[in-house]
């Protein structure tokens, strides 16, 4: 059973404005920790209930748990309607009209006890309702529990202390909920997808670092991309001995503008995998339509042209989610050199951004590989080039002010659709 959270919007918002002004800072974790447990264990039922809602009909084994398992979880209005993202705002709402009702009821001064906090979360016998849960998933092999997106509009440098409060209280829910379930010989993990910097400052934040287990998932090695391009040819061949080499000059051209084309496609991906796959699926598509038996020079220019222009945009749509006053930032480069001094890249912000907000707009540009900072001769670092350790591409960009002036480059994932003008 693979629980698959990612909700589109961070529910909690409304959640930390309501409700966690009336606690201490102890009450909020242990407040945050039984909400996202609870909220993981709602999920998690509703999830077996809908997957299994025809198959327990047709296995007697399952009939009986999957029939105690509807008692147990009920019909409350937040259980029944909505997909993840509505129903866990409605929770919340619904804990934050019992928190301020409380607050009513009693003196502003008075903090609410654990057990008070428990009473107002919980609409459900919670034991009742883990004890059927385990009933029913001991006839599965295991259990998986996969969140993305709870840093989706988070800005990369103004993650608050409450952010990474929330996030630890996450992966506290998820072990006690493995552990639980471990208890009861039930295989069950928990995965919570974060980036980067998001996770350093969960370390630093946490006393107890190195707890738990960490997976960077960081494409930085241009061969890895080669190696999951090969195994997305072999798959339907059912041969995984053939070459990348092989494979590539069956379906491309070798070269264009001087260079091998895998290098050329690869350095316009921000190396993603989905941009890469997206990139090398437009150029296919144009060679198809065309009738070519492999991928020509012309197609590749068409296909990076089209996605050019759709990673331009969302690009912009994503620098707008953490700051909306970079709204269309990068519009403002169309036709410009695509190496600029530092200077010249802030009187192009300075159109539209605010002298005290240019280095933020600045780190925003940098961050998400808009720009790339020009080292020796020639050599260009972008974020994935660090890791995205930006406090070490800080440093070499603070090194290179200090010795005449630091120089961008836009990454050429974006000429097409900016018209930049090479320089080099």
């Amino acid at each position: 059973m693979v629980l698959d959270l990612r909700p589109e919007g961070f529910q909690l918002l409304k959640f930390k404005e309501r409700v966690l002004d009336y606690l201490e800072e102890g009450s909020r974790n242990h407040t945050i920790t039984i909400l996202w447990e609870y909220l993981l264990l709602l999920e998690t039922c509703h999830k077996i209930l809908k997957t299994d809602e025809a198959a327990h009909m047709r296995d007697q084994r399952l009939y009986l748990p999957y029939r105690e398992l509807v008692d147990a979880y009920g019909k409350d209005q937040y259980v029944s309607e909505g997909d993840f993202a509505e129903r866990m705002l409605m929770l919340t709402q619904r804990m934050g009209d019992a928190f301020e009702a409380h607050n009513h009821a009693h003196t502003l001064n008075k903090q609410l006890t654990s057990g008070e906090i428990s009473e107002i979360i919980y609409s459900h016998d919670v034991t009742a309702l883990r004890n059927r849960l385990v009933t029913y998933l001991k006839h599965k092999e295991g259990l998986w529990i996969l969140f993305d997106n709870l840093d989706k509009g988070w800005p990369p440098f103004g993650v608050t202390a409450h952010d990474v409060i929330t996030l630890r209280c996450l992966i506290e829910a998820l072990t006690k909920i493995e552990q639980q379930l471990g208890k009861r010989h039930i295989l069950c993990h928990g995965v919570v997808f974060i980036r980067n910097d998001v996770y350093e400052m969960l370390i630093d934040s946490s006393p107890d670092r190195g707890k738990a287990a960490q997976i960077t998932l960081d494409w930085t090695d241009q061969d890895l991309l080669r190696e999951l391009l090969r195994r997305r040819f072999t798959y339907n061949l059912q041969d995984d001995t053939l070459k990348f080499e092989d494979l590539w000059l069956q379906t491309c051209v070798s070269h264009i503008k001087g260079s091998e084309t895998s290098q050329y496609i690869i350095e316009r991906s921000l190396m993603r995998p989905r941009s890469l796959i997206d990139l090398l699926r437009l150029c296919r598509s144009h060679a198809v339509n065309l009738g070519h038996d492999k991928i020509q020079v012309a197609d590749i220019e068409a296909g990076e042209t089209t996605y050019s222009n759709v990673l331009l945009n969302e690009m912009s749509l994503e620098i707008r989610d953490v700051f909306p006053g970079a709204q269309n930032i990068l519009y403002e480069f169309l036709e410009c050199e695509n190496e600029l001094t530092e200077t010249q890249v802030l009187l192009f912000l300075r159109r539209k951004i605010e002298d005290r907000n240019l280095q933020k707009v600045l780190d925003l540009l940098i961050w998400y590989g808009f720009l790339g900072l020009i080292r020796g001769t020639g050599g260009v670092t972008f974020i994935y080039d660090v890791l995205y350790d930006f406090k070490k591409l800080k440093g070499l960009i603070e090194n290179k002010r200090a010795a005449g002036g630091a120089k961008f480059l836009i990454n050429s994932a974006f000429w097409k659709a900016l018209e930049t003008k090479r320089v080099s």
